[in-house]
């Protein structure tokens, strides 16, 4: 099931993950305490994910730079 925007935000801020599938990879958000939010982007052929923690204005950002395809994470 495909999220827009909101309901990503929405997921993220009752405690959820929500994934979107790149090219090269994928994108994981959760929220880790009020406020600040663990995003982790994982690249094909990288053992490591690139680990970012951030405010609401990172949230968006990322969510706006992927904006469609947001999905649970099951």
């Amino acid at each position: 099931m495909q999220l827009t925007n909101a309901e990503a935000i929405k997921a993220v801020n009752s405690g959820k993950t929500v994934k979107n599938d790149t090219s090269d990879g994928y994108v994981a958000i959760r929220r880790k305490t009020k406020g600040v939010y663990e995003i982790k982007v994982f690249t094909n052929g990288v053992a490591e994910p690139t680990v970012m923690n951030g405010n609401v204005q990172s949230l968006m950002k990322t969510l706006n730079r992927y904006e469609s395809g947001w999905q649970l994470n099951t």
